[in-house]
């Protein structure tokens, strides 16, 4: 068994949709890392998961563990910004 350092395991998030009822479906799961920012002198995180997961999307649920606490907190995030643009990048 591999020995996981314990910040990498906090780094890993479930996203997921809500349907019309609230429920949430997970679809899949991503990863986030620190990027230097210049403009903002500090470090910006950035969501990392396959393509797939944002496609055709306008807004997801990300799962992810509360800082200094074992508790899973819910946050629906936007995925789009007011003009329509999207608030992610699609690699190709």
């Amino acid at each position: 068994m591999a020995i996981i350092p314990q910040i990498y395991l906090k780094s890993v998030v479930s996203i997921g949709v809500r349907d019309n009822a609230k429920r949430i479906h997970w679809i899949g799961t991503g990863f986030f890392v620190g990027r230097d920012s210049e403009q903002e002198g500090k470090v910006v995180p950035f969501l990392v998961s396959n393509k797939h997961v944002f496609r055709d999307k306008d807004t997801v649920v990300i799962r992810m563990q509360k800082e200094n606490s074992d508790l899973l907190e819910e946050v629906d995030f936007p995925l789009l910004n007011a003009d329509k643009s999207p608030r992610y990048v699609l690699h190709d």
